[in-house]
């Protein structure tokens, strides 16, 4: 069984959103992320904490968005609290066990995700991402999302955390991807020099 335990140790990892949506830019939603808003209005000030996982038919369209055999868990542990000038900040994990075909022998791998979640709202979409840039420079490096309408999207941000902990070269244990031998090169592996040559004799 192949498992994401490597990934433990490394801090938190920046979703890479591309140069076409920076952090904080407004992004097409994506249709199999969970549907899981919170209104900020809601939100004590001791802040809320709880555990949510997904269902089958959830964890199914996951799935089938990521190009996963099958998403046999998905389990959020988190805290969501103010953290001042109208932000939230979302902590916690995120686990599942995932399904995926190895890219040499097409068998099936297991493997375990289990990835941080530490996640800024912020009320002003064109301030968010120079929000990044400051915690950033102070050390403290979280993701930063727009708070929009008034509501704090988590299922987007799950769903961006988990697409981005998917290996995206999964293979089971010794599977290696060989090339086939070539006839004319010699035993050392190198092209033998006389190889052209001796194709154009047997063409003639």
């Amino acid at each position: 069984m192949s498992t994401r335990d490597e990934r433990k140790p490394k801090a938190h990892a920046r979703r890479d959103r591309g140069p076409d949506h920076p952090p904080g830019e407004a992004a097409m939603r994506a249709p199999a992320a969970p549907s899981w808003q919170v209104a900020a209005a809601s939100i004590p000030d001791h802040g809320i904490a709880g555990t949510r996982s997904l269902d089958r038919e959830q964890r199914r369209a996951l799935a089938e968005a990521l190009a996963l055999t099958r998403c046999d868990s998905l389990i959020v542990s988190y805290e969501l609290r103010p953290a001042g000038r109208g932000r939230f900040r979302l902590t916690g994990r995120l686990e599942a066990a995932v399904e995926q075909s190895c890219v040499v022998t097409l068998e099936p791998v297991h493997n375990r995700i289990d990835e941080p979640l530490d996640i800024l709202f912020a009320p002003d979409a064109a301030r968010a991402p120079r929000e990044a840039d400051l915690l950033l420079e102070a050390g403290d490096a979280p993701d930063v999302e727009a708070i929009r309408d008034g509501t704090l999207d988590l299922g987007q941000a799950v769903y961006e955390v988990f697409a981005a902990a998917i290996d995206p070269y999964p293979h089971r244990p010794g599977a290696a991807f060989t090339l086939p031998e070539d006839p004319d090169s010699d035993e050392a592996g190198a092209p033998h020099p006389f190889a052209a040559l001796a194709k154009l004799r047997r063409s003639d």
